[in-house]
């Protein structure tokens, strides 16, 4: 696929202001470039645990990708920021959570063609399923102005199915504290950093869950707060991953970790609902 196209204004986060010029971005300091071209980055890419398939032990993208972290941002920012700025980057991107190959957001230019390729398909095709919404695609628009549209029978259907998967998990976590006796009972103190992270993280999990699910109750719901407990739950979700993947069959058998791959699994489901009802909810000025 070819490089993403070049912008010709630069945003923060939000993009609540009228951005900067490639001229102005060569200009700024350190920590403002590396700010804008995070910011640009997080944009149009993602990882591809979030939205694309997984088949045959392996990531499919069939939107575009994968791509390198320090390729993408060099096509895009090399002539205007220094090369080790953007390497800098890069390797602070990567090591974040550890991905190196990259998924196209709905706003890169690979993306929107790969839709186009696929409208242009005869009907009746064998057509791939489009993907799921992007939920930091989805933040990223609540952050900088959709409009909000609450109560419709679709968004109150969506939220249901959202409320449900949160209910789930809930309910693995009584399960959890419901554990048999003899699978973690003495829950003997922290060894290590790294086991009182664990048990730190899973708190969190069950702590944001709860109050997600208090906030969707409400008449009115924040949906740019649920927006944002969600994606830290997923974030998290995938810190506790990598750490069943790594191998902590002591952590697991301590009932530091009881549990813990079914509420990975949960935490997929859940953003997943997440992203589906924010989808519903929203609307562009």
């Amino acid at each position: 696929m070819p490089a993403n196209r070049r912008v010709t204004r630069y945003h923060l986060e939000d993009e609540t202001d009228s951005g900067i010029t490639r001229s102005k971005l060569s200009k700024l300091g350190r920590k403002r470039q590396l700010d804008y071209m995070r910011a640009w980055f997080g944009k149009y890419y993602t990882d591809p645990v979030h939205e694309m398939p997984w088949m045959e032990g392996e990531y499919h993208f069939p939107y575009g990708g994968p791509y390198n972290a320090f390729d993408e941002l060099y096509n895009e920012f090399a002539g205007t920021v220094p090369e080790e700025r953007i390497r800098e980057l890069a390797e602070d991107i990567e090591g974040e959570d550890g991905t190196y190959d990259w998924a196209p957001t709905s706003r890169h230019s690979d993306y929107m063609e790969a839709i186009d390729d696929i409208a242009s398909i005869d009907d009746g095709a064998d057509l791939p399923n489009p993907p799921p919404p992007d939920l930091n695609d989805l933040l990223f628009q609540l952050r900088g102005g959709a409009r909000i549209s609450l109560g419709t029978a679709e968004e109150r259907a969506e939220r249901q199915r959202f409320s449900h998967r949160i209910a789930i998990l809930r309910r693995a976590f009584a399960n959890r504290r419901n554990r048999p006796r003899g699978i973690g009972d003495n829950n003997p103190p922290p060894n290590d950093l790294e086991e009182e992270q664990d048990r730190s993280a899973v708190s969190e999990i069950e702590q944001t869950t709860a109050e997600i699910a208090a906030e969707l109750q409400l008449p009115t719901p924040n949906v740019i707060e649920i927006a944002e407990k969600t994606s830290r739950l997923r974030r998290l979700g995938k810190w506790l991953g990598d750490r069943l993947n790594k191998g902590v069959d002591a952590l697991v058998g301590a009932g530091v970790l009881y549990g813990a791959g079914q509420i990975v699994t949960h935490i997929d489901d859940i953003q997943r609902a997440c992203a589906h009802w924010i989808q519903e909810v929203i609307s562009m000025f």
